[in-house]
């Protein structure tokens, strides 16, 4: 069993297995770690284990050795970087833990560590993609909560933040009741969609309500929809609020050019397209004449409707 146990830590291809006296020199290195190491290392033996430490953690390596000291039982646990080799910044996760002899006294230390250096530079991946996120969601003209399942805030953008003030006067933070910022008569609505949104549906609906810092009603476009963790598991309800009281107002403007195009200009127009007709058979210059001041009427009245359509949507 004890044979057995040797040639695991010294053939095993994932863990580093060492040990250093109180001086910090190695006394024992397993052949992973000196191959991982060996540009760190000639010899390996006798040569101190902080030669292969970035000296960010120095520091540190120090500390877990007087702790080690210290609190002879106790395992000391550390994530600890190394220098770099080939560009590649890598990080190893320790346990360390004093090594006593008969007498209870620390006379080496032992180690056992494993890489996380492809979890660290995952977890650095991450979080450059989460600044990333956070600054197009902050950049965004929409409020966005993330709301869990007892309609607390876990997260929201800048524009949730800037518009609760302005809208509601109140100061949005990490488990605030969203409730707070409904106005009355959308209560059913909502408890709605935040519920279907909790059973995978997502909702869009837009329309006008006015506000208690303002009199002036306002049109919004608002979504709820499901948040999944990595399993597919919703774990919280995203929704999103957008005012869209100007697109509304320039849809209105464009539905008034079609009623008046459709209802104002027709008339005048239809008149000089008819007199046109007329005077190209009429042949009499009297009645030609007549026929050229109705015209003229005609014009001067789809122009003063052109104006005012101008001027109402401009």
């Amino acid at each position: 069993m004890y044979k057995s146990l040797l040639y695991f830590i010294e053939k095993t291809p994932s863990i580093y297995f060492i040990r250093f006296d109180l001086n910090g020199k190695l006394l024992y290195a397993n052949r992973l770690f000196k191959k991982r190491f060996a540009h760190s290392y000639t010899n390996f033996i006798g040569e101190n284990l902080s030669n292969c430490l970035h000296k960010d953690s120095l520091q540190t390596f120090q500390k877990i050795t007087q702790q080690c000291l210290e609190y002879t039982s106790d395992i000391v646990k550390a994530d600890l970087r190394n220098k770099k080799h080939d560009d590649i910044d890598s990080h190893t996760k320790w346990n360390f833990l004093a090594i006593i002899n008969e007498e209870s006294k620390a006379v080496e230390i032992g180690g056992v560590g494993y890489s996380t250096t492809a979890y660290a530079i995952e977890k650095k991946g991450h979080i450059l993609t989460q600044q990333k996120l956070l600054a197009m969601l902050n950049s965004t003209t929409e409020s966005i909560y993330f709301i869990d399942k007892n309609k607390k805030l876990i997260s929201y953008n800048n524009g949730a933040a800037y518009k609760s003030k302005l809208y509601y006067n109140l100061d949005l933070h990490e488990g605030f009741d969203v409730r707070k910022l409904l106005v009355p008569g959308t209560e059913e609505r909502f408890e709605r969609c935040f519920n279907e949104a909790f059973n995978g549906i997502e909702n869009n609906f837009e329309d006008s309500l006015s506000l208690p810092t303002s009199e002036k009603e306002i049109w919004y476009k608002m979504t709820t929809k499901p948040v999944y963790d990595d399993e597919g598991k919703i774990i919280g309800v995203m929704l999103s609020f957008l005012n869209i009281s100007e697109i509304k107002s320039i849809e209105e403007k464009l539905k008034r050019i079609a009623w008046e195009q459709s209802h104002r200009v027709r008339k005048p127009l239809s008149n000089i397209l008819g007199l046109v007709s007329l005077l190209k058979d009429e042949k009499h210059s009297d009645k030609v004449q007549e026929l050229l001041n109705m015209l003229d009427e005609s014009a001067k009245e789809l122009d003063e409707i052109v104006k005012y359509i101008v001027h109402k949507t401009l």
